[in-house]
């Protein structure tokens, strides 16, 4: 991992502010500044918050940019989120969803973008409580993809291993090493709803 000189909070949060809706073109250099500025214990509680929940949302392909490992303490050291706020966790499993384009090629790109951490994308972080925008996920990305099949999964995901909670898309962050059961692919019809606002990572 490249060395970056740990940064003042309030100069961290303006890099990630300023400009968010191009951060994500920057999200490896972004990712990487708040796990060093928070390893320097630089950054922790509200500021720590919502500059977690900004870089993940804004940096597209967040999985990319740091190890699981590393994600996981982020996320550990903020507490349980809601659109980067602190909030009790879920107290019960929640039954999640998540669309992928599937192929050989997209479960060779998962595991090249995530050095072999994450082996098939049904094993990606980002998950929707709604089934209709994971198959419009599905959908979409099937089609960027030309030889991908369209996938839907569902899993029931116990408290520990969700971390946040996003409203756009109704997303949630979860940690699927901590999985009880494996995702279960599941056939849902194709749907015309709106562009979600971002693919699922």
């Amino acid at each position: 991992m490249t060395a970056f000189e740990p940064m003042d909070p309030d100069d961290l949060l303006d890099l990630i502010f300023r400009d968010a809706k191009r951060a994500h073109a920057r999200g490896r250099g972004l990712s990487r500044r708040l796990y060093q500025t928070w390893q320097a214990g630089e950054i922790a509680g509200d500021d720590l918050r919502q500059a977690l929940a900004v870089v993940w949302f804004e940096a597209l392909y967040p999985l990319s940019w740091l190890a699981l490992d590393q994600w996981r303490q982020l996320y550990d050291a903020a507490g349980f989120i809601v659109d980067g706020r602190a909030a009790p966790p879920c107290d019960r499993p929640v039954t999640l969803y998540r669309g992928v384009g599937m192929s050989r090629t997209t479960r060779r790109l998962a595991a090249k973008h995530t050095r072999g951490e994450i082996r098939s994308p049904e094993y990606g972080w980002s998950w929707t409580s709604s089934p209709a925008d994971a198959r419009f996920f599905a959908d979409g990305l099937a089609q960027a993809a030309h030889d991908a099949t369209p996938c839907v999964y569902q899993v029931t995901a116990q408290p520990s291993a969700i971390l946040a909670r996003y409203r756009t898309n109704s997303e949630y962050v979860v940690d699927t090493r901590q999985l009880d059961t494996p995702p279960e692919q599941i056939e849902l019809p194709a749907t015309t709803l709106r562009i979600p606002a971002r693919i699922p990572r």
